[in-house]
């Protein structure tokens, strides 16, 4: 039996596998750090309530700045080492929004918008780098007070802990990210799709949700299938894994086979939920690049993207609202394009 290198499977995904070295060691170095703060080979990376920095005009690009360019900025906020590549040191920064200086410091390099909506024009390196530190970004911006006793925490070792300031406590605190599942559930040539009220017009995806205390993930696929479209699942595999930083998770993929397949919207999150079927398995998913996507090639032995033709009709009761009415009533499916965009290879 050949091993399955699931390593080369998530390096698929968009933002894993960075070949960026996070200089574990550096990272206590007070006096390496302040130099690299001051060198011509470092880029600082700006993140503002969640937002990266893109810097003016055409091919879209990240806005990396030199220290010097960044010079009012790292007046007022601490930076977050990410690490080296190529000679080149990487640190985040979280901007801060009511200062007028560094507002105006940073308007001229570029304009704040969101990772989801860029990601897949910048070079993976890049899309990687601007994840890292939108989720670094995050998490000290929600570790700002000590959890144990609630005193003001400061950055420490280049921005990979946080030391609460009340002697008395001193607890440390260390960056963390969320484990959630996405799963595509199949019953022959079927999978489940659902969508969320709040989504945009024509929006689907699988099934996903965080994992909970006292549960392994393989326990969350099993729940939240059950949970979100009242479906019992048989065998379950894992496939890959991605940083998902919206805001801050590690989506964790599987496929798993529907022991059932009545539809029943039990905690009412999704809107509707229905079965596809193409005349090859889809890869398509609007969890733009996520694990879901690169789940269907290991399954199809595909490489190829583009548009994909897959039908919607007759699903019997895989095709429910969250009012258990039936969606598609009609016997005679209907094709449909759906247009992937997988971002680019690395450079």
């Amino acid at each position: 039996m050949s091993a399955i290198n699931h390593f080369e499977r998530s390096a698929l995904n968009y933002f894993a596998a960075s070949p960026l070295d996070r200089l574990t060691v550096k990272r206590r170095d007070d006096g390496w750090l302040s130099e690299r703060l001051l060198s011509s080979n470092t880029r600082i990376v700006p993140v503002q309530n969640g937002q990266n920095l893109i810097a003016h005009g055409e091919p879209t690009r990240a806005a990396l700045l030199t220290p010097d360019e960044a010079s009012v900025l790292l007046s007022a906020a601490t930076p977050i080492l990410l690490g080296e590549m190529d000679g080149m040191v990487y640190f985040a920064v979280d901007v801060p929004p009511d200062d007028a200086d560094v507002q105006a410091a940073l308007a001229e390099f570029g304009g704040f918008g969101e990772l989801r909506a860029v990601y897949s024009a910048v070079d993976r390196f890049t899309g990687a780098l601007m994840a890292y530190a939108k989720g670094m970004v995050y998490w000290h911006q929600r570790h700002k007070f000590c959890g144990d006793c609630g005193s003001r925490s400061l950055s420490a070792e280049g921005g990979f802990m946080r030391v609460c300031t009340n002697a008395a406590c001193g607890a440390k605190h260390f960056p963390r990210t969320d484990p959630a599942i996405i799963v595509l559930i199949y019953a022959g040539d079927k999978c489940l799709l659902g969508r969320q009220p709040t989504w945009p017009p024509g929006r689907y995806s699988i099934i996903a949700g965080f994992v909970e205390p006292g549960e392994s993930a393989e326990d969350a696929v099993k729940r939240e299938a059950m949970e979100e479209a009242g479906v019992h699942v048989g065998r379950i595999e894992y496939q890959a894994s991605q940083p998902w930083p919206f805001p801050s998770s590690l989506m964790l993929g599987y496929m798993a086979e529907a022991a059932s397949t009545d539809v029943d919207l039990i905690d009412e999150e999704l809107e509707a939920a229905f079965g596809l079927r193409g005349r090859r398995w889809p890869t398509w998913c609007a969890r733009a690049n996520s694990s879901c996507r690169r789940i269907f090639r290991f399954r199809t032995g595909s490489s190829s993207a583009g548009l994909m033709r897959v039908q919607r009709g007759n699903w019997r009761n895989w095709s429910r609202d969250r009012h258990g009415r039936n969606r598609h009533k009609n016997t005679k499916s209907t094709k449909i394009q759906r247009k992937l965009a997988f971002g680019n290879s690395w450079a």
